[in-house]
């Protein structure tokens, strides 16, 4: 794609938002720096069979994106192609570009006011008010996140689920952060996106994502005609197969993850100078474990909080002896100042909506649990109590 340099910023933003990228091995071979690789069909079909298994669905249900993010349009033009002049519904705070595509994208008039209709925390009470709008409007779709990026929430899916259906509005669930083999979430979505980026790769090499139908919803027929000339196949072959090989032994990795962040949840919370943890044991346990599958965990991510924010944050992340990057769900643990990096030029805006501008997101690895818990505990001397 050729575009001229004053249209630089447009198109950043439409790249990181939507997820429609060119990946590192595409550029490579399209700058003439690298072979085309052979036809990868069989390794795209082994990764469909492999979602579709470890997510309760079919593979021929299952359509391969570039990204998570990619995923996530799809779903929302899906949305778009059924009414257009609707708004969508974002139930929960989720990852940043979500809650921009639902903004921006969006084919609403102008005049009809804001595109998305936004409830950041997604407790009961935003539940009820949600509730009682959609007696009176109707929306494109619902979107949720179980669990909620960077807080780790889980909202109510069974009640979320009863609405859709009494509406007649789709439900989209992105299930990433349940590492897709913690969560069982079909059939209650209709529309079901995961990240391949993320637990199922682990490496941190390639990128990838994932949009399930369920084959049960009653949408099922209308979007799976709509995306007959929606999708397209963007998943660069090379890409696929490198998440082949790198998703092969998940469900082994995750049992590790799993155990290494639960007890780095529990050393935090326990430590003085830690003032909250977010992670699913902790935050919306109920909702979490009503999908959670037999022998599971609760995934690798956390975020916490420490005493005196402004001063000891700063402290305590510098401190911190392990990788720092925005990514997640690596073998190997990382560590970011979220909300700084997501939502610099918003942070007044996202602390009302609850998340701290001084909040230190953690996707843990699989290094020994001691050697993890202890350079938390080193970072953790910098703060002044």
């Amino acid at each position: 794609m050729c575009f001229p340099e004053s249209a630089r910023e447009q198109v950043e933003a439409y790249w990181r938002h939507t997820g429609e990228i060119v990946s590192s091995r595409l550029a490579q071979v399209v700058l003439g720096e690298a072979a085309v690789t052979d036809s990868t069909a069989d390794a795209k079909s082994t990764i469909r069979r492999r979602v579709a298994e470890w997510t309760g669905s079919r593979a021929e249900d299952v359509f391969l994106l570039p990204t998570g993010m990619a995923a996530i349009f799809l779903a929302y033009r899906l949305f778009q192609n059924r009414c257009l002049e609707r708004r969508s519904v974002q139930f929960g705070f989720p990852y940043v570009d979500t809650l921009k595509i639902q903004q921006r994208f969006s084919r609403l008039n102008a005049s009809a006011g804001e595109p998305v209709l936004f409830y950041p925390i997604g407790d009961e009470r935003e539940l009820t008010e949600l509730t009682e709008r959609l007696a009176t409007e109707n929306v494109l779709g619902i979107f949720c996140e179980i669990p909620s990026n960077p807080l780790l929430r889980s909202p109510d899916i069974q009640a979320l689920r009863e609405l859709t259906q009494q509406r007649r509005v789709p439900l989209l669930i992105d299930d990433t952060l349940g590492a897709i083999t913690n969560l069982r979430m079909l059939p209650l979505a209709d529309v079901l996106v995961t990240s391949l980026t993320k637990y199922f790769s682990g490496v941190g090499d390639v990128m990838g994502g994932a949009l399930i139908l369920n084959t049960s919803s009653p949408f099922y027929s209308e979007l799976r005609e709509i995306l007959a000339t929606e999708f397209e196949d963007l998943l660069f072959d090379a890409d696929a197969l490198v998440l082949e090989r790198n998703s092969r032994d998940c469900p082994e990795r995750m049992q590790r993850i799993n155990h290494n962040a639960e007890t780095l949840a529990e050393f935090l919370a326990d430590h003085p100078a830690v003032s909250r943890v977010y992670y699913p044991k902790y935050e919306t346990v109920e909702n979490y474990h009503a999908f959670r599958l037999p022998g599971a965990g609760y995934g690798g991510l956390l975020s916490f909080e420490v005493i005196d924010p402004a001063t000891n944050a700063p402290a305590v992340f510098d401190a911190l002896r392990v990788a720092k990057g925005p990514n997640l769900g690596t073998n190997y643990t990382l560590s970011c100042p979220y909300t700084i990096l997501a939502h610099y030029q918003e942070l007044e805006f996202v602390e009302r909506c609850g998340v701290s501008r001084y909040l230190i997101r953690v996707s843990v690895g699989m290094e020994p649990t001691e050697e993890i818990v202890s350079r938390f505990a080193e970072a953790l001397d910098h703060a002044q109590t």
